[in-house]
């Protein structure tokens, strides 16, 4: 069974899960259809099993890397303004489930804090791998 990652899905056909027209004609027959929401909140989910489970760094469950969180994300978020208040990426309406922060559709934050907490836990576990040596 083949997935296909088509981000221009309405973020309407994700909440009733099912497939919106244009997905159904890009599809043709067979296959599946995953949202630019389904992807963030699955990378959310990776990182979280990469974390706790993976890598066993269990960053999630310490208050060190929350008060990182807390620090990265206003940079986050200003970046995510300038560039899409400047237009320079862009978001149709019907791609996202419509609730901005910042100008950016919210699935960026899911993906953000996806980013950072891979980047973090890779770091922590590859610091003390090499701690070992």
């Amino acid at each position: 069974r083949r997935i296909l990652i088509f981000l221009n899905c309405s973020a309407s056909s994700f909440v009733n899960y099912r497939s919106c027209a244009n997905c159904e004609k890009a599809l043709g027959s067979g296959g599946r259809v995953m949202t630019y929401t389904q992807i963030a909140l699955m990378a959310v989910f990776i990182a979280a099993f990469l974390d706790l489970e993976v890598l066993q760094t269990k960053l999630l469950k310490r208050k060190v890397f929350w008060t990182s969180y807390a620090i990265i994300l206003p940079f986050q978020l200003l970046t995510n303004w300038w560039l899409t208040s400047r237009e320079i990426v862009r978001y149709s309406e019907d791609t996202i489930l419509g609730l901005r922060i910042a100008s950016a559709p919210l699935e960026d934050l899911f993906f953000g804090f996806a980013l950072i907490l891979s980047v973090m836990a890779t770091w922590v576990y590859l610091g003390r791998k090499a701690n070992k040596n």
